[in-house]
């Protein structure tokens, strides 16, 4: 028992001689715990896509701890944009309306975003509609018709791959800018 007493007392005197941290180093640790904290709900936000559930989060936090809970959100759920990916969009674009209770700063670079992929998706179909008529072309030539061609898959070209991924590197390209005009303008919020 005597040897737990001595251990506590050490325990305790190590305890006095900690000095305090100073108010920069606790407020740079609550800073970082914020931001880990919004990417977390960000994360979560993104596999389950409730708006509610968002809402009932950011009422657990206040003051500065909200506003950095709040950009982290922010600039994590829109670092998950994905060319091409309309779902994403709108979920993202739903969780910023939360996020930044309906303001309209953000809308009109998300709606450039949308356009974006509503141009990416047309010339992705239609490249996707030349492969399929040239590959019935190539099948007739080879006198292959009827019910042996069922559909003509143009996702298993290797042609089609690689213009794919063309076509979503340029388009990334054009993304990346109009994400960061949105970080920016979030970070005004």
């Amino acid at each position: 028992m005597d040897e737990i007493k001595k251990a506590w007392e050490i325990a305790m005197e190590k305890a006095q001689n900690i000095k305090e941290l100073p108010k920069d180093q606790i407020d740079k640790y609550n800073v970082e715990k914020c931001s880990m904290i919004g990417s977390n709900l960000a994360v979560r936000y993104l596999e389950q896509a409730d708006p509610r559930q968002l809402e009932h989060e950011l009422k657990r936090y206040f003051g500065k701890e909200k506003e950095v809970v709040k950009q982290a959100m922010a600039i994590k759920l829109i670092q998950a944009i994905e060319t091409g990916n309309q779902k994403r969009l709108t979920a993202v674009k739903q969780a910023l309306s939360v996020i930044f209770e309906e303001q309209t700063a953000f809308k009109e670079i998300i709606e450039k975003i949308k356009a974006l992929f509503e141009q990416y998706d047309q010339i992705n179909q239609k490249k996707k509609e030349e492969l399929a008529i040239e590959g019935r072309k190539r099948l007739t030539a080879l006198k292959i018709s009827g019910e042996a061609i069922i559909e003509i898959n143009p996702a298993a070209k290797d042609e089609w791959q690689q213009d794919l991924a063309f076509l979503k590197q340029s388009y990334e390209e054009k993304l990346n800018p109009l994400k960061h005009e949105l970080e920016v303008q979030i970070s005004k919020e």
